[in-house]
């Protein structure tokens, strides 16, 4: 029988949620930011861009920061940062204040998500660890199946104003949750900087990071421009597209929880090898059914699925391949490796449509795909070892110790 993870797991979720929305609300928010600030859809456009390249180059760096914080108070304070970037956002009086805005809230998503990856795993048993990262990361799924299509409705409604304001509140809001219900984790004894490096060093660690970036350009190169290879390949009108969108969503928060039990039950890196080898197999046949809206529904729920699958595995994979006594050391260059492979597909992608046209993605897709099951292949795993009963003493009360050499598998 499954154990129950730990309640105080869930609000880390939640945090996640109002990271991602404040992440992802540009999509939605678009045409009234080109309203409002008259500026064009491609100006408008890459604040998404900006937001994936701060979150991706930031984490190591903002990580090292704050590598001596309370781990209470680094989940509540970069919420809050998050917080002011959107207000500053939604107070923008022109476009330079509005990258501000979304740099601000960038820095704290960099280091909120490593983070909360790090204590949820510091909560739950050694071999729960990816299904707790899970609970993290469908909050950043749920953020797309609903945080997006609902920032395009407040957009038309109040604003891009209205919709900042309104996140930035959820911001503060589940900040003061976690600082609340979420205990204090210790924090690990500082790693010598030669150590460290010699972690990062790591050939395995590598093939994780260029596993991650390769499956997520992936994914992004095709995403980014769906709309027009939807409507080439199935004559799909908006109605379609958005109903194809929320399929792909909602098996993203399924894959994201399924990912995180196959994690745990086969390894991180078996588990990154299937969904990137079912992302290839999705991404490669969605051509070969022009014109069938039923396949291209199937297509996205498989797709959908196994890309949000992949984030747990990489948290287990990145958690087993740390220093013992410094767990969540390598998550922060693992949430680098998803960024920076979200920013470098949409590039990709950019330029196939302007040299060869749309119906080129998704081949180059899958073939990006295939190149990352061959990394992931080729990254050896760990040897495990069964974690020890009782690893998880406390020596404060109602402090959460990290996981020890024992709880490494």
């Amino acid at each position: 029988m499954t154990e129950r993870l730990d309640a105080r797991t869930y609000p880390l979720g939640l945090g996640t949620i109002a990271v991602g929305t404040s992440g992802y609300i540009m999509t939605g928010l678009l045409p009234s930011v080109t309203a409002e600030l008259h500026v064009s859809p491609a100006a408008a456009g890459q604040l998404a861009t900006v937001f994936a390249l701060v979150c991706g180059l930031a984490a190591p760096a903002t990580a090292a920061v704050t590598s001596r914080w309370g781990r209470r108070r680094l989940l509540a304070g970069t919420l809050a940062l998050t917080a002011v970037g959107n207000a500053v956002a939604a107070l923008a009086p022109a476009y330079p204040v509005l990258v501000a805005g979304r740099v601000i809230t960038a820095l704290g998503a960099a280091a909120f998500i490593p983070a909360a990856t790090a204590v949820a795993a510091a909560l739950n048993r050694p071999a729960d660890r990816a299904r707790a990262s899970a609970v993290v990361f469908v909050g950043l799924a749920l953020a797309v199946l609903i945080g997006v299509p609902l920032s395009g409705q407040l957009g038309e409604r109040i604003g891009f104003r209205g919709a900042f304001w309104l996140v930035s509140g959820l911001c503060v809001a589940i900040a003061a949750t976690i600082a609340v219900i979420v205990p204090s984790v210790a924090v690990p004894v500082p790693m010598p900087p030669r150590e460290r490096r010699a972690a990062v060093a790591d050939r395995r660690v590598a093939a994780s990071l260029l596993a991650t970036v390769l499956a997520c350009m992936a994914t992004s190169t095709l995403y980014t421009y769906l709309s027009p290879v939807l409507d080439e390949l199935f004559h799909a009108d908006a109605n379609t597209v958005t109903v194809l969108l929320a399929v792909f969503g909602l098996g993203g928060v399924l894959g994201t929880l399924l990912g995180g039990r196959a994690a745990d039950r086969y390894g991180g890196r078996r588990s990154v090898l299937v969904c990137t080898a079912v992302c290839a197999v999705a991404l490669a046949a969605l051509p070969l059914f022009d014109g069938a809206i039923g396949a291209a529904a199937v297509i996205a729920a498989v797709w959908g699925s196994a890309y949000w699958a992949l984030n747990p595995p990489v948290a287990r994979w990145l958690l087993d391949l740390a220093p013992p006594a410094h767990p969540g050391l390598l998550l922060p260059f693992g949430g680098s490796a998803i960024q920076l492979g979200n920013a470098a597909g949409g590039i990709f992608g950019g330029v196939l449509v302007a040299e060869a046209g749309v119906a080129v993605l998704a081949p180059a897709a899958a073939a990006l795909a295939i190149a990352a099951c061959g990394v992931a292949a080729a990254g050896r795993a760990p040897r495990q070892r069964a974690p020890h009963v009782g690893s998880h003493a406390t020596s404060t009360p109602g402090r959460v110790q990290p996981p020890t050499s024992n709880d490494i598998r």
